[in-house]
């Protein structure tokens, strides 16, 4: 599918090269060549999940309940970037505190897997 984003855009989390406010959907140009399956977002940060099991992320990897100073070498993207490739990764979720996570498949001989923080 394609993702399409509107609303604040002050952390760069709309994906469309800018921090720009949309007042209307824009599809994000960027992902356009990926078929995606899931979408995730918070108030700073959005996430998608293609279907070859790429996570592209854009925005400000901080969520505003944490300390700013854990993440003073963050950098802001207002494009999707790549942020976990190849994973069978089968869905995306976000946290009541903003947090993006991303829940791998079950391993073979594992009774669960752990959930990735999207930073």
């Amino acid at each position: 599918g394609r993702l399409l984003t509107f609303g604040h855009g002050k952390y760069g989390q709309l994906g469309h090269g800018s921090q720009a406010n949309e007042l209307l959907p824009r599809e994000v140009t960027a992902l356009a060549q990926h078929r995606l399956t899931h979408v995730v977002a918070s108030s700073m940060t959005t996430a998608a999940l293609s279907i070859a099991g790429d996570v592209f992320t854009c925005g400000f990897p901080m969520t505003p309940a944490e300390d700013a100073s854990k993440y003073s070498g963050a950098v802001l993207s207002s494009t999707p970037r790549l942020a976990l490739s190849h994973l069978n990764i089968v869905a995306l979720g976000a946290a009541v505190n903003g947090a993006l996570y991303a829940l791998p498949g079950a391993i073979e001989g594992a009774s669960q897997a752990n959930p990735l923080t999207l930073e």
